[in-house]
């Protein structure tokens, strides 16, 4: 087995693990996979929401967590953000600078909706994040 297949492997596990089960394929079964689709529910989403995703996903592609922002965003909801981490994969994102990055973020995210904070740099400009930095960058000088 080669890295990639191991990568994939548990990944796949992952989301395995996660996902309601539905009976046969897609097309037997439309109803079961309709409803256990986040975008069926995507106008029911009230609250600020920060997506989190990896592009080297191999679990839940990243298409998917655009598609849910660029939905949000055509219901109007501002309130919406996509953070992309360029080759970090599904259960990559929980080690190193790279999650301190998304717990910055985060925290950030919140101070923002939950204490009125001002909305951070990174959102407001579209700062980029790259490997080997001490931080996120600041919009501040």
């Amino acid at each position: 087995m080669n890295k990639l297949d191991r990568r994939i492997s548990e990944d796949q596990r992952t989301l395995v693990g996660t996902q309601a089960p539905a009976a046969g394929p897609w097309w037997s079964n439309w109803d079961a996979f309709l409803k256990n689709s986040p975008l069926y529910f995507v106008s029911q989403i009230k609250m600020p929401l920060l997506i989190v995703h990896g592009a080297q996903d191999t679990a839940v592609p990243f298409a998917q967590s655009v598609e849910m922002f660029n939905n949000l965003r055509r219901l109007g909801k501002p309130e919406v953000v996509l953070l992309e981490y360029a080759g970090k994969g599904h259960t990559s994102l929980q080690n190193g600078p790279v999650n301190e990055d998304i717990d910055r973020r985060m925290m950030e995210f919140f101070d923002h909706f939950l204490k009125g904070s001002p909305a951070p740099g990174w959102w407001t400009d579209g700062l980029l994040y790259t490997a080997g930095q001490a931080s996120a960058p600041s919009a501040e000088p």
